[in-house]
């Protein structure tokens, strides 16, 4: 889904006016009134619920909640803004090595690696599906795509994406036969249960739904067990039955229509994906211009996935 972010603009006047300890200091760095400053947090306050500042008799004072924030905004500016350094430099090269989790490598960052190399095409590409830590911490310029929840000893991380979890079928299977319309229909087809995934995960598993919907498992008529997800995911879209789908590792059929979602309803994973590079290192142009890339394509998958399902009657 898409995420519901504060205005640019106001992220800018924070990070500087904290950066810098003054709204006149601020205001100067970015061209405005330390006035104009002042009121673009003040927005950025409102939107977020909370304080980040406390206005001083001489001065501004972060609050704990700005402190907190802070280091995350700081970082995120420098990867945009060198990024931005690098992203119109014709004939950028240099050795890129890549680290992702095999399945997200697999069905979502492979599909979209001919746009990165028809926009770069001097950055020679080593994609791994090993040891993300190992990789992080190579002496050659290297990025992990990592899955967790965003905090590791030792190295930088940008918040990438969500993933959500929701019912989907093939269209053969969502439009003939017995329809899809809702939850009861379930008992007239075939749920596709993945136990490959963590059982920590609990809407990864079919039971939570049933009970969401207030069906017994006695009630349906038949199951199909798989221990590899693109079995599963194939299986789905070849009508055999109803899978629950990742927005990430299913992003390629949901897109293309090959699998629709149901019911209306998703429900997240705990855990997020990151882009990780040591901390111990400056950022490389070819960790800039790729981790860029990356936050760019989830950006435009998350439009188009919304798009897709308000398609989709619930």
């Amino acid at each position: 889904m898409a995420r519901r972010l504060p205005p640019l603009n106001a992220l800018r006047a924070f990070e500087a006016a904290a950066r810098l300890g003054s709204f006149a200091r601020a205001g100067q760095e970015l061209h405005v009134t330390p006035t104009a400053i002042s009121h673009q947090v003040r927005g950025l306050e409102d939107f977020l619920g909370i304080s980040l500042f406390e206005r001083m008799p001489r001065g501004l004072r972060l609050t704990e909640k700005g402190r907190a924030y802070l280091p995350e905004l700081t970082r995120g500016f420098d990867l945009l803004s060198r990024a931005g350094e690098y992203l119109h430099t014709s004939g950028l090269k240099g050795q890129l090595t890549v680290t992702a989790p095999a399945d997200m490598a697999r069905h979502w960052l492979v599909p979209r690696l001919a746009d990165f190399r028809r926009r770069w095409p001097g950055i020679e590409l080593h994609l791994s599906t090993g040891d993300i830590k190992s990789t992080a911490h190579a002496e050659s310029p290297a990025l992990g795509i990592c899955c967790g929840q965003g905090s590791w000893p030792g190295l930088r991380t940008t918040f990438l994406m969500n993933e959500q979890i929701l019912p989907a079928a093939a269209p053969v299977l969502a439009d003939n036969g017995h329809p899809l319309n809702d939850w009861s229909d379930l008992e007239y087809h075939t749920l596709l249960h993945d136990t490959g995934r963590s059982p920590r995960e609990p809407w990864l598993q079919w039971k939570p739904w049933l009970d969401m919907a207030g069906i017994h498992v006695a009630d349906l008529q038949q199951s199909m067990y798989f221990t590899d997800s693109t079995a599963l995911t194939m299986a789905a879209i070849r009508g055999l039955g109803i899978m629950l789908a990742s927005t990430v590792l299913t992003s390629e059929p949901l897109r293309s229509g090959k699998l629709v979602p149901l019911f209306g309803v998703s429900r997240p994973v705990n855990n997020a994906y990151y882009i990780v590079t040591s901390g111990a290192q400056q950022i490389a142009p070819a960790q800039a211009v790729f981790a860029q890339w990356l936050l760019e394509v989830t950006r435009s998958d998350s439009v188009e996935l919304e798009i897709r399902e308000r398609a989709v009657p619930a």
